[in-house]
């Protein structure tokens, strides 16, 4: 692997999760990712991971992963949202400024905002319609309803008129876009190359997701 690359797997029957993975100056591979509302973890590397190299030439690739140290380092709270309008990561100091409340990343739109803050364009998200994902957009509202999630009312308030208006980015088509040479990349391109990652995952095992975290 080199300094910096995407990771996905299952973590439930009906759910993928996305990850970065990146080396630090001393050559360790961190595993990061955003698990939910104000939840950023960095660990060592997990095998229920499958990973698939960033196609970007290797000194963009340096910098994405110095950020990521930055990030780890200086631990922000990164708010869970459907639309990320006005997030933005600070590239100098890994800091995460924050918008709106009810705003914030997912785990697919974290490695989005994290080519953001040079500029770099993954995606060309005007093309993703707003109104495909309300069902799971729901599941995610009526998840921090729950009072085991401790999701403040006034962030859960403010991200449910997002249900039913904000572009979802699936981590199949954010990892399978960035295998790619030429970015950013459109809509039904991207559901074809989610379509392959899909098919190319290992199922979902309860046994091995338990046994790692």
């Amino acid at each position: 692997m080199g300094p910096f690359a995407l990771a996905i797997a299952k973590t439930g029957p009906y759910q993928d999760h996305l990850a970065i993975l990146y080396r630090d100056e001393c050559d360790d591979i961190w595993i990061m990712h955003l698990g939910w509302h104000n939840r950023l973890y960095t660990d060592v590397f997990c095998f229920i991971y499958q990973w698939a190299p960033t196609n970007r030439p290797r000194p963009i690739l340096k910098f994405l992963s110095h950020l990521c140290d930055k990030i780890r380092k200086n631990k922000p709270v990164i708010p869970y949202g459907l639309d990320r309008t006005g997030i933005q990561i600070d590239k100098q100091t890994g800091s995460v400024n924050p918008s709106k409340v009810g705003k914030g990343l997912t785990c697919a739109t974290f490695p989005l905002a994290l080519f953001d803050a040079y500029k770099i364009k993954l995606l060309a998200e005007d093309e993703w319609p707003k109104d495909a994902n309300a069902p799971w957009q729901q599941y995610i509202y009526d998840m921090m309803c729950d009072e085991k999630t401790d999701v403040p009312v006034d962030h859960r308030e403010a991200l449910k008129s997002d249900i039913g208006g904000a572009r979802r980015f699936t981590p199949a088509e954010v990892i399978g876009a960035s295998t790619r040479n030429r970015w950013p990349i459109g809509f039904k391109e991207a559901g074809r190359l989610a379509s392959k990652v899909a098919a190319d995952m290992k199922p979902f095992d309860p046994r091995i997701h338990e046994a790692n975290g």
